[in-house]
């Protein structure tokens, strides 16, 4: 009983390090590089306004701003239910997918290169939302690499009795004989 009470006193110090003093540090960090990656969106406007589209430069400077506002908010959860949406409402998706190919036809490529450090960010975000959870998941990622180590040596073992099965079948007629006559000799070799 007293281990259960050490294992429970430790994830909570976890989660208390991690939540408290952690995450808010990891998260103003992520902020920094968001105004950043705006103030170049909008510096890159500025010098190439006839050449960036307003509604391209619109959609990444909203996209940098609620990535802004919702660093917290992008968890597991949210991404189910932003997947749900976009599968569900015709008129969201075709939008989404208007707003993707009008940042990927830019013909300024510096525009495609934030709006990939976008991405990267909110990917971070996640990853920063989730990982009071990586405690927890550790011993099953660590099973999963165990069995796929185990998959692997199973695979390759198959692979080395077939090949040893098609050289035995591959024997010349006198020495495959020789076997049958003789099953003696088939050990010595």
């Amino acid at each position: 009983m007293s281990i259960i009470i050490f294992i429970l006193m430790l994830l909570a110090g976890w989660h208390f390090v991690y939540e408290s003093i952690l995450v808010p540090t990891m998260r103003l960090g992520l902020r920094y590089k968001l105004f950043a990656i705006r103030d170049r969106l909008r510096m890159l406007k500025s010098c190439n306004h006839d050449e960036i589209p307003e509604v391209i430069f619109d959609s990444l400077n909203h996209s940098a701003n609620v990535t802004i506002n919702n660093i917290p908010y992008i968890t597991i959860s949210a991404l189910f239910s932003a997947k749900k949406i976009y599968d569900n409402d015709i008129l969201v998706r075709k939008e989404i997918d208007r707003r993707i190919k009008g940042v990927n036809e830019c013909k300024v490529a510096e525009i495609q290169s934030l709006n990939r450090s976008l991405i990267k960010c909110a990917a971070e975000a996640f990853i920063i939302n989730s990982g009071g959870w990586l405690l927890y998941a550790l011993p099953f990622a660590i099973i999963v690499f165990i069995l796929a180590i185990i998959l692997q040596q199973i695979s390759q073992i198959k692979s080395s009795i077939k090949g040893q099965i098609q050289q035995l079948t591959y024997l010349p007629e006198k020495k495959l004989s020789q076997f049958i006559d003789y099953p003696d000799m088939a050990l010595s070799i």
